[in-house]
């Protein structure tokens, strides 16, 4: 689900002091809601037993190794 340009807006002014321009919001908005579809996806695809740790763990390794 995308997220409204005002909504961005609103969250880029917390987090980064200014609600950055247009086009950097677009490509951040684009960017989360990629994440959130893959996220997604990847919850349905893992064994049960693994969780809560298999979640993280694979996370935190995707975001070490690119």
């Amino acid at each position: 689900m995308p997220i409204p340009d005002d909504e961005m807006a609103r969250l880029c002014s917390e987090r980064f002091g200014q609600a950055l321009d247009p086009e950097r919001r677009a490509a951040m908005a684009a960017l989360l809601d990629a994440l959130a579809r893959a996220n997604l996806s990847l919850l349905g695809a893992l064994d049960p037993r693994a969780e809560p740790g298999g979640h993280a763990a694979l996370l935190r390794r995707a975001r070490r190794e690119g």
